[in-house]
C-alpha cells in the first residue's frame, strides 16, 4: 500500500467523516473505497463498454408480453407510473 496526502474541501472532508462513522470504518477506507468505485465506474463506462455490454445482452431476458418490441414505450411508462 502506498502513503499519500491529499487535500479536501471543508464539505469534502465533513462528507467522508460523516461516511466514515456511519460505516464505522477509517475516513482512508472511505476514500479508498471511494477510488475504487469511481474508478470502476469510469472504465466499464466506456462507449465500447456500454456497447459490448448491451450486445451479450440480446436475448437473454424473456418475456410474457407477446408485443413487447412493439409496446416497449407503454410498458415502461407503466413501471414507471408504479
Amino acid at each position: 500500500m502506498k502513503r499519500t496526502q491529499i487535500q479536501l474541501t471543508d464539505s469534502q472532508y465533513n462528507l467522508v467523516k460523516e461516511i466514515s462513522k456511519k460505516k464505522e470504518v477509517s475516513m482512508a477506507e472511505v476514500i479508498r473505497e471511494s477510488v475504487e468505485i469511481f474508478g470502476s465506474a469510469l472504465l466499464l463506462n466506456s462507449k465500447e463498454d456500454k456497447y459490448e455490454k448491451a450486445i451479450t445482452s440480446i436475448g437473454r431476458f424473456k418475456s410474457s408480453n407477446k408485443d413487447l418490441s412493439i409496446n416497449h414505450d407503454k410498458y415502461l411508462n407503466k413501471d414507471y407510473e408504479e
